[in-house]
């Protein structure tokens, strides 16, 4: 299980470049894994079949509503997630079978007053 996991980091060195348009600064921002941990209660969207971990977050770019996503290991299975684990801690728990990642660009945000999506303003945002 460890071995697979390890495995998957140099598919995302080799992903990383591809996906952010081959310019390093913007890979230097890229998040990281964290295995043993998952965000509950926030899938939006479950894909199986997915053989390789960072397969996950090309999935999560393709869908605008994907803030986050947890990798279930042995099943092969990705979980988008509409929310991430800084606006929901008490909902990111341990889970041994899984890693956890967050969206490193591009993350939008559902508005719920108005039902459509829009980008993440750095003041945070209004309330309905």
């Amino acid at each position: 299980m460890v071995v697979k996991t390890l495995l998957n980091v140099p598919i995302l060195l080799v992903l990383c470049p591809m996906l952010c348009g081959a310019s390093a600064p913007q890979c230097s921002q890229a998040e990281y894994s964290i295995y043993g941990m998952m965000l509950r209660r926030h899938v939006i969207k479950k894909i199986t079949g997915i053989s390789l971990g960072g397969l996950c977050l090309l999935e999560c770019y393709r869908d605008v509503r994907c803030q986050s996503y947890n990798y279930l290991i042995s099943r092969a299975t990705c979980e988008l997630n509409n929310r991430t684990k800084e606006a929901r801690p008490e909902d990111f728990v341990p889970d041994s079978g899984r890693y956890y990642f967050r969206r490193d660009r591009n993350r939008g945000k559902f508005d719920l007053c108005n039902k459509t999506v829009t980008k993440i303003a750095k003041s945070g945002g209004q309330a309905c």
